[in-house]
């Protein structure tokens, strides 16, 4: 068995026992400081994870291409922030083929 899926089993014995976590790793004959470093860095994985997931939230296009070849663009991040460009079919392609290159 694997580090991560013995202390994925150790978590789930912990979460399901009711009990603190010194009590815990007292029963279990545990390190209670090996046991919060191990809870420490999962829970910080899954937060990374879980932004990693969450960059951005809409993406609007609206174009009228029989007064203007400019295709009105609205990006909205998880932050609240909204970015609002007027670009060419080309220069968005481009711009969403760079963002795919970063993420």
């Amino acid at each position: 068995m694997s580090q991560k899926a013995y202390w994925e089993e150790v978590f789930e014995r912990y979460k399901s026992s009711g009990l603190s976590q010194p009590e815990f790793c007292r029963r279990n004959n545990l390190s209670n400081n090996q046991f919060q470093y191990r809870w420490y860095e999962r829970n910080k994985a899954l937060k990374a994870q879980a932004l990693t997931v969450e960059r951005f939230e809409t993406i609007s296009v609206t174009s009228n291409t029989t007064t203007s070849p400019l295709i009105n663009t609205a990006i909205h991040l998880p932050n609240k922030i909204r970015c609002d460009a007027a670009m060419t079919l080309q220069d968005l392609s481009s711009l969403l083929g760079q963002w795919v290159q970063q993420c």
